[in-house]
């Protein structure tokens, strides 16, 4: 039997001011039905090998458990990356944090999802992925509240 996570590890950083829904590999689990079976925009095959296995939803979206948890999206600033409100994104604080990675940023206080990229100088800067922010790229100065508090790795939605 493995033990609980101590209160350091379920702990957000202190900078993380709203909810945040930690994904804790100690939570109870369901077991879906995962068919062997592709969903595309063809025919199916009747020849396909039809086997299942029982899987969790976190084992499909959570690559580390213990730096991982979930952040609901509000707002459409990255509408274009395919991000909406509502949207519930399983963020990676292990992850590495790469020009081009949708990142989780704490700046002067408030939580952003935005894309991030570097200047020519390294400096961090972070791009909304919506028309209407595009003129809006937050380029934290020094002195400024600023924390990446983890990449983006995987979403889920709720269709209806």
């Amino acid at each position: 039997m493995t033990s609980s996570p101590t209160p350091q590890e379920m702990r957000p950083q202190p900078s993380v001011r709203r909810r945040i829904g930690l994904v804790c590999r100690h939570s109870p689990r369901y077991l879906l039905k995962r068919l062997s079976l592709s969903a595309g925009c063809g025919f199916p095959s009747p020849a396909a090998d039809c086997r299942d296995e029982r899987v969790t939803l976190d084992q499909i979206l959570v690559r580390r458990p213990l730096s991982s948890f979930l952040i609901e999206v509000e707002g459409d600033a990255m509408a274009d990356a395919g991000i909406l409100s509502g949207d519930i994104l399983v963020i990676d604080r292990s992850a590495e944090k790469r020009s081009g990675s949708i990142v989780l940023a704490s700046y002067q206080g408030e939580l952003l999802i935005r894309r991030l990229r570097f200047d020519a100088k390294g400096n961090p800067e972070l791009h909304a992925e919506n028309p209407l922010y595009r003129h809006a790229a937050i380029r934290p100065r020094k002195g400024e509240q600023f924390d990446i508090e983890g990449v983006a790795v995987g979403l889920t939605r709720e269709l209806q």
